[in-house]
Parts: C-alpha cells; structure tokens; sequence
C-alpha cells in the first residue's frame, strides 16, 4: 500500500510531530511505502528524522506557497507516486 502525506512544512508543530511518530510506526509494516511531500522547505524540524527511518521526503520546487503552480506539481506528483513502483 502506497501512502502519501502532503503537509506545509515540518516546523516544529502538532501536526508535523504527529506525521513524524506515526509514519515511524507505518513504515515498519511490511507492504507500506511511505512518501512525504512538503510545499516548502523552510523550518523543516523532522525531515532529518523521517529520512533517517527511510522515508521519502520530497519538496516541491516552487517557491511560492501559494503559488497556483504548487497544485499543478503536486497533481504530478501524485500521479508519478502512484504509478511508479519506486519514486
């Protein structure tokens, strides 16, 4: 089962620690594969830990936040996650 979680940042907030001690948990079940996709890189506190668990953690290379483009990219990405076997 392929998971994909698409998150602003991951600042040192609530929502990021909880994607940081549960996709622990997920990436240690046989037949999951995990992605991540961040819409910046800026304040990034736990992407350091989820590579060191073997996660993937991609960032969007538009700048802009809330840049139109942004959804466009992540449209791809989605795609190419999903039909892919390895990204």
């Amino acid at each position: 089962m392929k998971i994909l979680h698409i998150i602003n940042n991951l600042g040192s907030g609530g929502a990021e620690k909880l994607i940081e001690e549960s996709l622990h948990l997920m990436n240690n079940i046989e037949g999951v594969d995990i992605n991540v996709l961040l819409l910046t890189d800026e304040n990034n506190v736990f992407d350091k830990t989820l590579k060191e668990y073997g996660i993937n953690v991609d960032i969007v290379p538009i700048k802009k936040l809330y840049s139109p483009k942004n959804m466009f990219y992540t449209r791809k990405y989605i795609i190419i996650c999903f039909t892919q076997e390895n990204i």
